[in-house]
Parts: C-alpha cells; sequence; structure tokens
C-alpha cells in the first residue's frame, strides 16, 4: 500500500511540474494621468482595473482554462476556458491579490501565478500654466509659492480619478482663497488665475482646493498650499 501511494504521488508531481508553461498577468487601471506622464496608472476605490494573463507556450487562448482568485475568492463568473482577461472594480479595503491558475481542456494544471495590486488615492498635482510656454509639467507646485508677476495661471490635474470621468467632466472642483470660494471657468473648474493686489504690500494666502466625483463617491482629492507676494522668496 505505501509503495502504491508513492507512485501516485509521483504521478501527480509529474504532471502539475512537467509542463513548463509560465504566465505573465499585466494590470491596467483605468484611472487618469496627464499626457507625457511616463508612470504606470493607480488602482483607487471605484476604479476598472483589467488583468491580462499572457501564456507563451501553453498554446492557444481558445483550448485553455483560466481560473480566477480575487484576495482568495474564487471568480466564477469571470473563470472559463479562453478567460484570459478580468476585469473587477476595485474597492477602499486595501490592496487586491489576484491569483489566476492556468489548465488544459483535460483539467491538468498547467501553471499558476498570483499578482498584488497595490491600493492608492486619487490626487490632485498643480502645475503653473504659462500662457507661452503651457503648463509646466517639470515642476509641480509644492507647499508654496511666491507670486512676482501681475498674475499666475494655476492649473489642477487629477491623477488618478476615474479616467472616464475626466474626460465627459464628471469632477466637481472648487477652489478656496482664504476659506472665500472663488469663482472659476465655466469649461475648466482645473484652472484659476491669481493676480497681485492693486495696492501693493506684501502677505500671503492660503489657497485650497477639493475636487470629487459626481458619479463615484469614493473618488475625492483635497490640496492647500500658500502663495506669498511681495516680500522675500518662497520656493516651491
Amino acid at each position: 500500500m505505501k509503495y502504491l501511494l508513492a507512485l501516485i504521488f509521483a504521478s501527480f508531481a509529474l504532471t502539475t511540474q512537467a509542463t513548463g508553461a509560465e504566465i505573465n498577468l499585466i494590470w491596467n487601471a483605468e484611472t487618469y494621468t496627464p499626457p507625457f506622464f511616463l508612470g504606470h496608472s493607480a488602482a483607487t476605490p471605484g476604479s476598472s482595473v483589467r488583468v491580462a494573463a499572457l501564456a507563451p507556450g501553453a498554446g492557444a487562448t481558445s483550448q485553455l482554462q483560466f481560473r480566477w482568485w480575487r484576495n482568495g475568492q474564487f471568480l466564477t463568473q469571470a473563470s472559463g476556458t479562453g478567460r484570459d482577461v478580468l476585469t473587477f472594480t476595485a474597492d477602499d479595503n486595501g490592496e487586491s491579490t489576484i491569483t489566476l491558475r492556468l489548465n488544459n481542456t483535460s483539467g491538468e494544471l498547467l501553471a499558476e501565478k498570483t499578482l498584488t495590486i497595490p491600493a492608492s488615492q486619487p490626487r490632485l498635482v498643480i502645475y503653473e500654466n504659462n500662457p507661452l510656454t503651457g503648463i509646466s509639467y517639470s515642476q509641480a507646485i509644492g507647499t508654496g509659492l511666491t507670486l512676482a508677476k501681475p498674475e499666475l495661471a494655476l492649473l489642477a490635474e487629477p491623477y488618478y480619478f476615474s479616467r472616464a470621468d475626466v474626460a465627459n467632466k464628471k469632477l466637481n472642483y472648487a477652489w478656496q482663497l482664504n476659506s472665500q470660494k472663488l469663482t472659476t471657468s465655466a469649461d475648466d473648474g482645473r484652472a484659476v488665475t491669481f493676480g497681485l493686489p492693486s495696492e501693493g504690500g506684501a502677505g500671503e494666502n492660503t489657497v485650497t482646493l477639493s475636487a470629487e466625483s459626481l458619479s463615484n463617491l469614493l473618488q475625492a482629492a483635497k490640496r492647500t498650499f500658500i502663495i506669498k507676494f511681495g516680500g522675500s522668496s518662497f520656493n516651491f
């Protein structure tokens, strides 16, 4: 009996490990990043996330069974023959751990892969929008800046908000100057222009910008910075 069990175990080990198949999992979140951004999109609460499986050498996709798990839960509807793409909505409970088990049509396990997708939050990054040279994407506004010219135009970029919400203008932007609401362009609530006070002098103002999605309550962000005018320099 012991000999028989040993043979069965050895046979199982060969069938699950001798295939040499490999899986590559590539993921992408449908979240916004500005033009020329070189980084990866981020999965934020309520965003759509797509995971694609590439299995070179395993055979035709239509002849393979893809069995998907997310955070330990088997995804029945997403799994099946030829189902090499998983799409899900990120929640606010943290990162997502995705596991894929690849089988042939006989049910033989060919390979297994696990991927962890980190959790992120939408954020607002603010840039100077020069009328002559355009948006200064190389230098974001930090905690403050000095207004050293008559006018300063700024533009906020809503990183990692839903790409569709940004494209369809379904984000609500609210600018405040020292707790007073600012009126912005009806065409683009991301943009605002500040000017030096006509009476001159020196001082500083606190600027707050908040943004929230009109279609997803889980997506919101806020930024605060200081604009200083007159007096000494204030670094970005």
